[in-house]
């Protein structure tokens, strides 16, 4: 008697643990990329300074704030290759290099999303589908409650078994009552683990360059 309760203890515990935990958030299919269709947003009528490409910045889920930092250090000579760059869509002159482009989402749900920018001295489209993180539910009613209802159960079979009387009926009711909360309990604390996740979505670019005119 003594060893099935200890186990069932230990199992209780286990899903107690369970329905307590914050799991690693789940990874969705990414996005799709842009079509690789030239965004409606109007050139500046002049070139750009000798030494410079033009990037037309675009992004599918409305207006995006964009910093910039270079891949290598500019020098005094040179344009900077670091700082806010522009609020999308937008476009914007910069000396050629690898970039890192900081994405933050200026709309009502929107997030932020990092992305590698190629510029060369040519006029260079880039689309973005931003990656997104969907926040995780933390402790859904329903399932709390089924939750709860379950270790009240198996609390209650627990001390049936450990307090009741030493009759088959009541080794049988302790039992169910605790087999029945720790089945409750457990299908409740994955329920919660799961919607605690939260999830990921890698973002997609479609980017092309152009002779400058």
């Amino acid at each position: 008697m003594d060893g099935r309760w200890r186990r069932s203890l230990g199992v209780g515990l286990l899903a107690l643990w369970v329905g307590a935990c914050v799991g690693e958030p789940r990874t969705l299919p990414p996005r799709m990329p842009p079509a690789a269709l030239v965004p409606p947003v109007a050139l500046p009528p002049t070139p750009p300074k000798p030494g410079l490409g033009r990037v037309v910045l675009w992004s599918t889920d409305g207006r995006m704030s964009v910093v910039a930092q270079g891949a290598q250090e500019f020098q005094a000579t040179q344009a900077a290759r670091s700082g806010e760059l522009c609020v999308t869509p937008c476009v914007v002159d910069m000396p050629p290099g690898e970039y890192t482009l900081y994405l933050q989402s200026l709309e009502k749900d929107g997030g932020g999303d990092v992305d590698q920018l190629l510029v060369s001295e040519r006029l260079t489209y880039y689309l973005r589908a931003p990656g997104h993180f969907q926040h995780p539910t933390w402790v859904p009613a329903g399932p709390t409650i089924v939750s709860t209802l379950g270790v009240i159960l198996t609390t209650v079979g627990f001390l049936t078994l450990v307090g009741g009387s030493n009759t088959a009926a009541s080794r049988t009711a302790g039992f169910a009552l605790a087999g029945g909360g720790l089945a409750i309990t457990i299908g409740g604390g994955v329920y919660i683990y799961e919607a605690q996740r939260g999830a990921i979505q890698k973002g997609a670019t479609t980017t092309w360059s152009v002779p400058l005119r």
